[in-house]
């Protein structure tokens, strides 16, 4: 059965808050970027101003698209550690 947009909206929602608390895990006093300006410098190579206004307008409409793409097809934690770059562990615990 097809999904709601209520139901849309708050998958979507549920998507954003995930990388945001992501994205403030890798900042501050010991962590890997100080703040706003260095992760989106260092990790995004954007500027900050790029970076601030890609968060206020709540993320692009393509990173949803991405994320339906992945659900619908069942991606596997390894195929998202290559489509992404990112060295694969294995499966995590959590």
């Amino acid at each position: 059965m097809p999904k709601g947009i209520s139901e849309i909206l708050e998958e979507e929602k549920r998507r954003e808050e995930a990388l945001l608390a992501y994205i403030n895990s890798k900042k501050g006093k010991g962590r890997m970027y100080r703040n706003d300006s260095h992760f989106a410098e260092k990790a995004m190579v954007v500027s900050s101003n790029a970076f601030s206004k890609w968060k206020n307008s709540r993320f692009p409409a393509f990173f949803h698209t991405l994320c339906r793409m992945f659900q619908k097809t069942h991606i596997t934690d390894r195929e998202l550690c290559l489509v992404f770059g990112v060295e694969y562990k294995g499966r995590t615990t959590e």
